[in-house]
């Protein structure tokens, strides 16, 4: 993704990283991006807005920061969230590159859900004015929001009440389905004079039979939309008595809710109404439909429980809705499900002392929590949109990497031009085969234009390595094949290194552990095919100073163990290790699951190697990332 952002803006995070560091923060957030960007920023320095004013809304130090100087925090979700929208403003904007302007532009426009918004808040800021300033309308409110996902049903609305002869609507669908909503989004139209001239001016008085008393009285204009629900009551006692006169003879328009047929049918043969009243069903809607009603349906419950909402969690609960023991049908359904989600999300929050500063995502972990709760088993397969058709929809995997914000980082170091190290030719096919079948169009979890392949690297191709470990925001695979050497720790042979002086023309494992720890992605898998390669498994024990214990979400999965060597047979077109592998992502796993998750590799590959009398691999992980499935199963 930062292949995307301009000089000044890739510094501007760089920053912000260096910020949260040297305050002892485990991880940088919105807050320090804000701290960053006001040394860049003339519109923030016109505002009054200083380094100094803003550090005083941050946490102060938690703890002394690491003896490196060069230590960088990980990004925060919000973080990582202000990246994308910052691309989005460029997009919509038609700037060729994301700038400082466009980071700043992403920051105003946050729900006050992030520490950003909160300083701007504490500082008095009027975030409107200064999006005017960038040349931006700020975002419509809540209350003010058009109704999404409707146009179909509002226009058909609309068409009935413009007719010739003032016929009125009759709305049917089960509770929670939107037909208050439909009447919203009229409202809002109407309000805004986008309707033809026949209903300009003209008010809509909602009123909810099912919630009055026969003594309460209704003040509507005669010139007024009168929009009932509950409208099956008419025939009763109410104090819309005499309104069926009214809808039958053209005096007054009407729209009436009903939540089944039998009520439509009872009020289209009314004798009254007969022949005045045009049904309009409102159904549920498509999964691509709901999701736009979810994103802003929730907004109320955002600011309720102060929590942000990760779009994997309205997917999850879009899909798993029907399951959830409720009387609403959908859209409300789903909402019901995301507001007990936001609930037990604060419940977390609270309960591990979350600073004020951050506020807790609400993400798919907490929909399948309250369905648990409910006792509802919860597929690993998701239904979702597809981003290149809005109106189609695809099925995908919650525990495979998502392919837009992942790569793999191929290095193979085949040939080297110190002639006391020999040439290793089965690493050339261990790159080409291993890039095919992890971007496989049918069981590859990772977009071909995300597998980049470097064989026989030299230190001029490490920049471009760091560069590319710095895009993914979601899972980043590195794996790397040649010799390796145990020298006070793991070096990886580059085509430039020399027998004589490893320590120097070789690549420190530590390097590595660096750019993952750098990396903003969420899980880093590492797969290292060559002698001694375990010694990277005693630095995530904690074994070697600088170890891997402050790397969430890491997995490394080593040829060998800390003092064997790794084989490769001669003449073959892989090394034992990577040949391994490859038979068990092209062959699957027979009796798994759909998904061949990293946990499953070690037994599968240790069965194959000990079988061949080759070394045995080793591995660890940190936090549940053995979870990750980084293939789909080829034997299912």
């Amino acid at each position: 993704m930062f292949e995307k952002f301009d000089a000044a803006a890739r510094r501007v995070f760089l920053s912000a990283q260096e910020e949260a560091h040297k305050l002892g923060h485990d991880y940088m957030d919105t807050g320090h991006v804000l701290l960053s960007l006001v040394t860049v920023s003339e519109v923030l320095r016109e505002e009054g807005i200083t380094r100094q004013r803003v550090l005083l809304g941050l946490p102060g130090v938690e703890r002394p920061a690491s003896a490196d100087p060069g230590a960088s925090p990980p990004f925060s979700r919000l973080a990582k969230e202000i990246c994308r929208l910052a691309v989005v403003e460029s997009e919509m904007a038609g700037d060729g590159e994301v700038g400082p302007e466009h980071i700043l532009i992403a920051l105003l426009r946050q729900r006050d859900q992030d520490s950003a918004s909160r300083i701007f808040k504490q500082l008095g800021v009027d975030r409107a004015e200064l999006l005017a300033k960038l040349g931006r309308p700020p975002g419509p409110s809540g209350a003010e929001l058009p109704v999404v996902g409707r146009d179909r049903e509002l226009q058909r609305l609309t068409q009935i009440l413009v007719r010739r002869g003032r016929y009125s609507a009759l709305l049917t669908g089960p509770a929670g389905v939107g037909k208050s909503e439909l009447v919203r989004g009229l409202r809002y139209r109407v309000e805004r004079s986008q309707v033809p001239q026949q209903l300009r001016g003209r008010k809509l008085v909602t009123v909810d039979l099912r919630r009055m008393g026969p003594d309460d009285r209704v003040d509507v204009g005669p010139e007024d939309v009168i929009c009932v629900d509950g409208a099956e009551r008419l025939k009763g006692d109410t104090p819309l008595n005499g309104l069926a006169y009214e809808i039958g003879t053209g005096n007054r328009q009407a729209i009436l809710m009903v939540r089944d047929k039998a009520a439509q049918d009872s009020l289209l043969d009314d004798p009254w109404m007969h022949g005045r009243l045009i049904p309009l069903a409102v159904e549920e809607p498509s999964l691509a439909q709901v999701m736009p009603m979810l994103r802003e349906g929730m907004v109320p419950a955002v600011e309720h429980y102060e929590v942000r909402v990760d779009a994997e969690a309205l997917l999850v609960a879009a899909v798993h809705a029907d399951r959830y023991e409720s009387d609403l049908a959908l859209p409300a359904r789903a909402l019901e499900l995301l507001d007990e989600a936001a609930a037990l999300t604060r419940v977390r929050a609270d309960t591990r002392h979350h600073e004020i500063w951050d506020f807790p995502t609400l993400g798919a972990e907490e929909v399948v929590a309250v369905l648990e709760m409910a006792g509802i088993p919860v597929p690993v397969v998701d239904v979702v949109p597809d981003a290149g058709s809005p109106a189609a929809v695809r099925v995908v995997n919650r525990l495979l990497p998502a392919p837009s914000e992942s790569a793999a980082i191929l290095i193979g170091t085949a040939s080297y031009r110190d002639a006391r190290l020999p040439d290793l030719p089965s690493v050339a096919g261990n790159l080409a085969d291993l890039r095919e079948v992890l971007s496989d169009p049918k069981h590859g979890a990772f977009a071909p234009d995300r597998v980049h392949v470097f064989a026989d690297p030299g230190w001029a191709d490490i920049p471009k390595i760091a560069e590319l470990a710095a895009e993914p925001l979601d899972t980043l695979l590195l794996y790397y094949a040649g010799h390796g050497f145990s020298e006070e720790g793991l070096y990886l042979g580059l085509s430039e290194t020399t027998a004589a002086h490893v320590e120097v023309t070789s690549l420190p494992y530590a390097q590595i552990r660096r750019l993952i720890q750098r990396s903003p992605c969420r899980r880093c898998v590492v797969i290292l095919d060559c002698c001694y390669a375990g010694t990277a498994i005693e630095f995530m024990a904690g074994d070697e100073p600088g170890g891997e214990l402050d790397i969430k979400g890491a997995y490394v999965l080593t040829a060998t163990a800390r003092t064997d060597k790794a084989h490769a047979p001669e003449g073959a077109r892989n090394s034992a290790f990577t040949a391994a592998l490859l038979r068990v992502l092209r062959d699957g796993i027979s009796g798994g699951g759909e998904l061949i998750r990293i946990e499953a590799l070690l037994p599968e590959l240790t069965r194959d190697l000990r079988a061949g009398g080759f070394p045995l691999p080793r591995q660890r992980a940190t936090d549940t990332i053995g979870d990750l499935a980084i293939h789909r199963n080829p034997a299912v």
